[in-house]
């Protein structure tokens, strides 16, 4: 057979190996700047702010934030800044 084939074939296992191991359960590496405690309280508290955050929310304060013209220093940016 063509060497091309065999490639072909080992990068198709080492991707699927990948992906399986990327969705094992357990198996995420630490966040950059944590160590694997403190990656894990990051995580539930991420997952905490992302369950309090409404779409309908989010589609509002992006009306109210792109209303108007709003380049550095005008007077509608410093609204936007304060709001946020």
């Amino acid at each position: 057979m063509n060497i091309y084939f065999f490639r072909f074939i080992i990068i198709i296992c080492l991707f699927f190996t990948t992906v399986v191991a990327q969705n094992a359960p357990g198996s995420q590496p630490p966040l950059l700047g944590f160590d694997r405690d403190g990656s894990a309280r990051e995580r539930n508290l991420e997952k905490q702010f992302d369950s309090s955050i409404n779409k309908n929310d989010l589609r509002d304060w992006m009306k109210r934030l792109a209303a108007r013209p709003h380049h550095l220093g005008s007077a509608y940016d410093k609204e936007n800044a304060d709001f946020i």
